[in-house]
């Protein structure tokens, strides 16, 4: 998350799209980017948080690590989604890093909320057969 967070940030500012001013002074990139590196790092705090408490042995150490995986998966498809809406199309091409992040966070995590949605088929199947 973090190499994709700074690759959007060297292109927004860098890149002159539709004007004479970098996309980062327009105010809803500003925002996007604000908003990606507050979830990366609260992401990594609460990792942080998670790994001192398990090395310490504390009550809820094995719940907070869960809650910091499920935060931290979340937070990494919801970041590249929004980072790649920041570059455009360009972050689409498999040779930038916002491609390969995309791929390796967003279709497990789609996969994850699409499952959590709905019972797969052969579930629904055998809970209509039970009844």
């Amino acid at each position: 998350m973090r190499a994709a967070f700074q690759f959007a940030l060297s292109f927004a500012r860098s890149e002159k799209r539709g004007g004479i001013q970098q996309i980062i002074q327009h105010q809803a990139v500003g925002y996007a980017l604000a908003d990606a590196k507050t979830t990366i790092e609260a992401a990594r705090v609460l990792s942080w948080h998670a790994c001192r408490a398990l090395d310490t042995a504390a009550p809820g150490a094995l719940e907070l690590a869960i809650h910091a995986k499920v935060f931290g998966s979340e937070a990494a498809v919801r970041v590249i989604t929004n980072l790649m809406q920041v570059v455009g199309v360009d972050s689409y091409g498999h040779e930038l890093p916002l491609a390969g992040a995309s791929g390796r966070y967003g279709v497990a995590a789609f996969r994850w909320r699409q499952y959590r949605r709905s019972p797969p088929p052969v579930a629904r199947a055998y809970a209509r057969s039970r009844v």
